[in-house]
């Protein structure tokens, strides 16, 4: 089980939580691209994204967190 695995798995349905990359252990790229599949789809099998934030500071615009509301 991954760490996002995990974390869904340790959550109560109903209940949200904050994801970053430094959480999940990843790197930018790699969790933005991540969430830009979350948000295109509206969530991901037993949960929704909201209030995916993006950092503007270095123009790179990646998504940096994300809220993760599970639904089953």
């Amino acid at each position: 089980m991954n760490k996002f695995d995990s974390l869904l798995a340790d959550s109560a349905i109903g209940s949200s939580f904050y994801v970053s990359p430094h959480i999940l252990g990843m790197d930018g790229e790699g969790f933005h691209k991540l969430v830009e599949t979350w948000v295109a789809a509206g969530g991901g099998d037993g949960f929704t994204v909201s209030d995916a934030g993006k950092e503007s500071a270095s123009g790179g615009h990646q998504y940096v967190i994300v809220k993760i509301t599970r639904t089953k």
